[in-house]
């Protein structure tokens, strides 16, 4: 079953049951081994099936997640990259801007020299 785009495993009833069966006897201080041998050849081939699937599922979802992961990763560089390029595109826009308005002034000035002097020169 897939929820959120993610795949999760739903234990059936007798899968619940089977897991039941497995782990009764309440918290019991006998050996692991002993209490896991005891039972039925069967019960025992069925859980450890069912484990197995759910370490299967489990290690699927793990690499899907390593994917997104290297994804993510992909698109912030990409994303640092583009806003390192467009801060030094701001940064060249001012220094040219900033020259432009120096060079337009010094015209500017140069001119109205001009025309005072060119006035001046007339009315003597």
């Amino acid at each position: 079953m897939t929820r959120n785009g993610v795949q999760t495993l739903v234990v059936a009833n007798s899968g619940y049951l089977l897991l039941k069966k497995h782990f009764d006897g309440g918290n019991n201080q006998e050996p692991r081994e002993k209490a896991f041998t005891s039972n039925a050849g069967n019960r025992n081939t069925d859980t450890i099936e069912l484990l197995n699937q759910q370490l299967a599922i489990k290690d699927s979802q793990i690499k899907e997640k390593d994917e997104q992961l290297n994804s993510m990763q992909k698109l912030l560089d990409q994303s640092q990259q583009l806003q390192l390029m467009t801060e030094k595109k701001v940064e060249e826009l001012e220094t040219t801007t900033s020259i432009k308005i120096k060079y337009d002034n010094l015209n500017l000035k140069q001119k109205s020299n001009a025309w005072w002097k060119f006035w001046l020169k007339n009315k003597t």
